[in-house]
């Protein structure tokens, strides 16, 4: 009796099978000790003012009667149980990043989520910007650290409707905010790099589906 496999079924079969490679390389590959990532926790110490100038500089000092926080941190929620009217704009978050750099070693920094842009600077130089308020985000900053140690982190975070940006209405608060964790991530020189949502992403040039192939 000879049996027949249908296409789908076989496509699915390769494609779990495929699915399983995939994820035995990714957990070999961050095993390995070539790609091993320092991963330290920066969610204490942040001082956070709020600021009703929208893209203002970053601050030369920070203010002594901003609030000092820890991350997971979050503006609006608290005048949101009594009104509607709770605050949305910019504010800022600093705090010192004492760390030397080794000259055989990559920096970065990584953001879990913050409501919903933020701009990041270090040393008053801007690392860039992220847009959107539920998703990770990284930036390096090896060639941005002090060679003494001495380092200023300044997060500037805004919640105010962005027309650009999902959702745009609703009846819910959008509270502004590093309402996640954040963390500095250290590699050797040579490592796969860290991005926002921390994996590795492996793509083929064509892949053949029951409809064709594609790419």
């Amino acid at each position: 009796m000879i049996m027949k496999t249908s296409p789908l079924i076989l496509s699915r079969e390769r494609s779990a099978g495929g699915r399983k490679l995939l994820s035995a390389i990714n957990i070999l590959l961050w095993a390995s000790p070539a790609f091993a990532i320092e991963n330290h926790g920066i969610n204490d110490a942040w001082h956070f003012q709020a600021s009703a100038v929208a893209n203002a500089a970053v601050p030369e000092a920070t203010n002594p009667n901003a609030e000092v926080v820890n991350l997971p941190h979050s503006w609006g929620w608290e005048e949101a149980q009594i009104t509607n009217k709770y605050f949305r704009g910019p504010a800022w978050y600093f705090r010192e990043l004492p760390i030397r750099p080794e000259t055989d070693k990559r920096y970065f920094l990584r953001f879990e989520a913050a409501s919903v842009v933020a701009d990041v600077f270090l040393n008053d130089q801007k690392l860039g910007q992220h847009r959107g308020g539920f998703s990770a985000f990284c930036f390096e900053i090896t060639t941005n650290l002090a060679a003494m140690g001495t380092n200023r982190l300044a997060v500037r975070v805004d919640n105010s409707p962005q027309p650009d940006i999902a959702p745009l209405s609703g009846d819910f608060c959008m509270f502004g905010g590093l309402y996640r964790p954040a963390h500095l991530l250290v590699t050797d020189q040579i490592s796969t790099e860290p991005t926002g949502r921390m994996n590795l992403c492996f793509t083929s040039p064509a892949a053949v589906t029951p409809s064709g192939p594609t790419t």
